[in-house]
């Protein structure tokens, strides 16, 4: 794995956009992942990091202030936890199993949203009114 693949904090943001007629609502998702620590088979040739955990846990806040539903992996250090001691609390390490177990969450939350959507969409599409006294089948 070279460097530019393995550029921390890796920030992914899984944006969906659902906008029901009557309502419209915007449901974003974003996955953070900071971590200082190269590549196992890089450890050797490459430095380790140093402010990934403080970014990533800067790109929290920002997401959460945008109002996404924000997932964090990473080993913060005892500067990051004392000042961002939200992240320090909610980051999961940095581990493919943990990134498995977010990414399956983060595919469920989006997949809820879809569902809301498509009822809410169901709803107001066949909903009755004085014209349509009968919802269409």
């Amino acid at each position: 794995m070279n460097r530019s693949s393995s550029v921390a904090p890796l920030v992914l943001l899984a944006l969906t956009a659902i906008t029901a007629p009557a309502e419209a609502k915007t449901k974003s998702y974003a996955l953070v992942i900071g971590n200082n620590a190269p590549p196992e088979e890089d450890a050797r040739h490459l430095p380790a990091l140093r402010y990934a955990d403080d970014d990533a846990a800067r790109y929290l806040d920002l997401f959460r202030l945008l109002g996404a539903r924000t997932y964090l992996l990473a080993r913060v250090d005892d500067n990051t936890r004392r000042l961002h001691p939200q992240a320090a609390a909610e980051a999961a390490p940095p581990i493919r199993a943990e990134l498995d177990r977010v990414a399956a969450q983060v595919a469920a939350d989006v997949a809820r949203a879809r569902l809301a959507f498509r009822q809410t969409w169901h709803q107001h599409k066949f909903r009755q009114t004085p014209g349509n006294p009968r919802p269409r089948a």
